[in-house]
């Protein structure tokens, strides 16, 4: 239902043309719903992005996620 507290470090210039690697921290939060009751829960994030420019657009090129830690809401 949301992405929060997006936050980047480490960033350094990517090898792979204009762009850039860095550390990713974020929160999502997810609602799903079965057996009559809805489930709310929070992942805590953290992964290596690879972040390029292509024709002025920033696309998301490779992602490694590191950890992933579930909370309940």
């Amino acid at each position: 239902t949301s992405i929060d507290a997006v936050k980047l470090s480490d960033l350094k210039p990517s090898a792979e043309g204009f762009g850039f690697q860095a550390l990713a921290a974020w929160t999502a939060t997810a609602r799903a719903s079965h057996w009559g009751h809805t489930h709310v829960r929070s992942v805590d994030y953290r992964a290596l992005v690879d972040v390029i420019e292509v024709d002025k657009i920033w696309k998301l090129r490779e992602i490694t996620v590191l950890e992933a830690r579930m909370k309940d809401a």
